[in-house]
């Protein structure tokens, strides 16, 4: 699981050869299920895994991406930490199902269903003193991004909050996160950061404080750990805020 940019090729070389195996029959298609979130280490030393498996997400999505014609169902907010094989395999498959039932409706047969989830396109930085912006402009299936809703945390929802009370550790769940310049990317201090809808209700402001002022924001990151915390939705179809670790 390290090696993510293998992974990333391999996934793409996967996809273009089964396209082309099924071409014939107008059927070429190719759908990727993203990881779940997986709380299956309770080791807080164990750096493989809290280390492995947002990259391997993204890494997923990179070899999607690379594929003309394989589409991606993301299931980032389909915990079930009390699964009896673990959270990655949850006892519930309606919600990848769905996901995947769009995706293949979408880009089979043409129908007019949202599938693709909102991603992270580019950001820009600013600050004021100690006070730290990062505006995010998203996209969804490379093109512009739908409206989003905001989804507060509910004890109901093993996804819009960390749920410790289910055995899921705080170290395993992250939201947003802002990084200092004071390290090449991506190793310096990342801070929490809240999350805004932005003017259009199509992008994202992420504010965090600076321990001092004259630091600078040099990175975003949303959901980058073994388990994502989604508050973000498309008005539309109901795709979550994808995960990212992107430099400013």
């Amino acid at each position: 699981m390290r090696q993510h940019a293998f992974y990333a090729c391999m996934l793409t070389a996967l996809s273009n050869d089964w396209q082309r195996g099924f071409q014939h029959s107008g059927s070429g298609r190719f759908f990727v299920a993203q990881l779940h979130p997986w709380n299956a280490s309770t080791d807080p030393e164990n750096v493989y895994y809290y280390s492995a498996i947002a990259p391997l997400r993204r890494a997923q999505a990179q070899g999607v991406a690379a594929s003309p014609g394989a589409a991606l169902a993301t299931a980032i907010d389909g915990g079930d930490p009390l699964a009896p094989a673990t959270s990655i395999h949850p006892r519930s498959k309606q919600l990848p199902g769905a996901r995947l039932s769009q995706a293949i409706l979408s880009q089979r047969y043409g129908l007019p269903v949202p599938y693709a989830a909102p991603g992270f396109a580019s950001s820009t930085a600013s600050a004021a003193g100690t006070e730290l912006a990062v505006h995010v402009v998203l996209t969804a299936g490379g093109g512009e991004a739908p409206q989003l809703r905001w989804v507060p945390p509910s004890p109901a929802s093993n996804s819009s909050r960390c749920p410790t009370d289910l055995q899921v550790l705080p170290i395993m769940c992250s939201g947003f996160e802002v990084m200092l310049n004071d390290a090449p990317f991506p190793n310096g201090t990342w801070l929490p950061a809240s999350g805004a809808l932005d003017a259009s209700g199509m992008g994202l402001v992420l504010t965090a404080t600076a321990p001092r002022a004259g630091l600078a924001a040099a990175g975003s990151r949303n959901g980058w750990n073994a388990w994502p915390v989604v508050n973000f939705y498309t008005v539309e179809g109901s795709l979550p805020l994808l995960t990212w670790e992107e430099a400013v």
